[in-house]
């Protein structure tokens, strides 16, 4: 899949004051992030579009905030993690990461856009099984074909 500003800015009217590089370069992060190739997990490739949208997103508020190019700019956060405490005399704020999350996915709830993605690849992070073999080189179940349990 290749990435087009305009159909990203479409679905993300926020990122509209970015530069086109800015959003490349987040692109290239998400397919880091996501495999972006025919032997992606992600075999439907309209579907791996709208995911690697996605996690361009997540890159790209990481990265540069929002701007939607009329004024409205929300700067990229300067923490990472769930804000737990704050004060307001002398400014305090504290952030940490529960403890029952992953590092992936503490990585990716730091924004809507990265916890919509850690939602939709649910059923990727499953374990997936891989059947034996019906056939092989020396015939039908090889090498299962010999196996016995005694």
């Amino acid at each position: 899949m290749q990435f087009n500003a305009p159909e990203f800015v479409a679905l993300y009217p926020e990122f509209a004051g970015l530069t086109n590089a800015a959003m490349q370069t987040a692109f290239n992060d998400a397919q880091l992030l996501l495999d972006n190739t025919c032997g992606s997990l992600v075999q439907d490739a309209n579907q791996r579009l709208i995911l690697l949208y996605t996690v361009t997103a997540h890159c790209c508020f990481l990265e540069n905030g929002t701007n939607d190019g009329a004024g409205n700019v929300v700067p990229a956060p300067g923490i990472v993690g769930r804000i737990d405490n704050a004060a307001e005399g002398s400014v305090s704020v504290a952030a940490s990461y529960n403890s029952d999350v992953t590092i992936s996915e503490a990585y990716f709830i730091q924004t809507k856009y990265g916890a919509k993605f850690w939602q939709q690849t649910a059923s990727y992070r499953t374990m997936h099984y891989v059947g034996a073999p019906t056939h092989g080189p020396n015939g039908p179940g090889f090498p299962y074909q010999n196996f016995k349990v005694e």
